[in-house]
């Protein structure tokens, strides 16, 4: 099965074509947030197993978005481990063994997210 949408970002070869393509006309800081957000919503693919940043080497299964971004929050996932259910940063998440599609969208967000 295919996915146009992620066959189209994954043929700019640098985050910067992504990054443009994904702000084509916004202004603002707001709306560039928002731009990088549903970025992140529309190419992950859930679930995927990762690690989270000064949780040692706990294996969490990261199940879905757990919000809507905004500047202060950012994109939240759920994750699992344990009988434990939290919310955590996306760019806390480091993800073990990612499909090539989730590597790129988490790197590009991570970037990103040093902008803001």
């Amino acid at each position: 099965m295919t996915d146009s949408y992620y066959d189209e970002i994954k043929d700019q070869k640098t985050r910067e074509e992504r990054y443009e393509s994904a702000t084509t006309d916004c202004y603002g800081e707001d709306e560039l947030l928002a731009a990088i957000c549903m970025y992140a919503e529309e190419y992950l693919k859930f679930p995927f197993k990762a690690k989270i940043k000064d949780c040692g080497n706990t294996i969490f299964e990261i199940t879905g978005l757990a919000s809507n971004c905004d500047i202060n929050t950012r994109v939240l996932c759920f994750a699992e481990a344990d009988g434990i259910k939290t919310k955590v940063p996306l760019s806390e998440i480091i993800p073990v063994n990612p499909s090539e599609r989730n590597k790129m969208i988490i790197e590009d967000y991570r970037e990103w997210n040093n902008y803001f």
